[in-house]
Parts: structure tokens; C-alpha cells; sequence
């Protein structure tokens, strides 16, 4: 998997182990892991080696992956989250988005783009779900994807993944309702 997909997640793990608890490993990591993603081909896990090092073992220890599961007993391995968000990414330019599982049928009959991590999903706490559905999104965006809906605009849940995804792509990456069903980057 390629640095550009892995790299700004674990940037984003570190920051926030940091700002959390900011300890010398916590910034070690943090620090190797900037230098880290100005070099091609190198990919920055430092921060997330570095607090496994020097503590994952024990069942008290929430690092900033920690956080993101529910069970500190089952903490989830940022890579493997990350190689989840993006295994349903296709180079169709076209992604579809919706209420689940409605979209993921779509986007199957489609060959679109989905976001789709599993069980995992149920693992993660709130602020776990929006980053990695974040992730999920940054990625299509940067590939100017037109966005899909496996249902209109109108029935869109108030407060609901789908509505935080909509949000997100119209207020910060540029995205423009062209009808009730589809989004395109201005």
C-alpha cells in the first residue's frame, strides 16, 4: 500500500497521542514519523512502534490507537484499520455513499468506490468511526470522485454517518449537490 494512503493516519495518531499525553516517546514518535513522511517509500508507524514498545502489552495502557476501540482488552492496529478503508477503493471515479448496507450493493453493481471496514466498525468508539470514515473520504476526494447515493438527499438520517459524510464533502472538500442522488467537486 502506497505511503500516501498509510502516512497522514498515522501523522494524525501521533498528534493526537501527544497532545493527549505528552510524554518523550509519545514526541520521539511523533518527531521520527514527520521526518518519515517526507521520504518516499519510508512509511511513518514510529509513533504507533514506539508506544508498542513501550507499553501496548499492558491492558490499562490506551495508546492513541487504543482510543479508538471500545475494548482496551482488543486494540486495533492503525494499519489494518486503514487497509480496510481503502480496500473498496476502485479507480472508477465514481464512489457511492448512503445508509448502511444499501450503498454497498449499489456500489457492487456499479464497480464504484465504498467504504466498508466490517465488524470492525462495531469496535469503534465515535471519534474512531469519523476518523477512518475521514480517511475514507480524503482519499476519494483527493481522486475527485463524483459521490453516488444508494437513496436521495432528502431521506438522508439527521445526525447520521451519511449526513456527517455529506457535510464534510460539501463544507470542506469542495463538493456540490448536482441532484437529489449525486455530488460532484466544483
Amino acid at each position: 500500500m502506497p505511503d500516501y494512503f498509510t502516512d497522514p493516519l498515522f501523522l494524525a495518531m501521533d498528534i493526537d497521542a501527544f497532545q493527549s499525553e505528552p510524554s518523550f516517546w509519545n514526541g520521539l514518535g511523533l518527531v521520527l514519523d514527520i521526518a518519515a513522511y517526507f521520504v518516499p517509500g519510508v512509511p511513518s508507524f514510529a509513533g504507533v512502534t514506539i508506544r508498542g514498545v513501550s507499553g501496548f502489552s499492558k491492558a490499562e495502557h490506551i495508546s492513541s490507537v487504543g482510543r479508538f476501540s471500545k475494548k482496551t482488552s482488543k486494540v486495533m492496529v492503525a494499519n489494518d484499520i486503514t487497509k480496510l478503508a481503502v480496500k473498496n477503493i476502485k479507480n472508477t471515479d465514481k464512489t457511492v455513499l448512503g445508509h448502511f448496507p444499501d450503498y454497498i450493493n449499489k456500489a457492487k453493481r456499479m464497480n464504484a468506490s465504498y467504504f466498508d471496514i466490517g465488524k470492525e466498525w462495531n469496535q469503534l468508539n465515535k471519534s474512531g468511526r469519523k476518523a477512518v470514515n475521514k480517511k475514507f473520504l480524503d482519499i476519494i476526494a483527493d481522486k475527485g470522485d463524483q459521490i453516488y447515493l444508494s437513496n436521495p438527499k432528502k431521506t438522508v438520517k439527521e445526525g447520521s454517518a451519511l449526513a456527517d459524510e455529506l457535510e464534510y464533502l460539501t463544507t470542506e472538500k469542495g463538493y456540490q449537490w448536482i441532484n437529489q442522488w449525486s455530488l460532484m467537486k466544483k
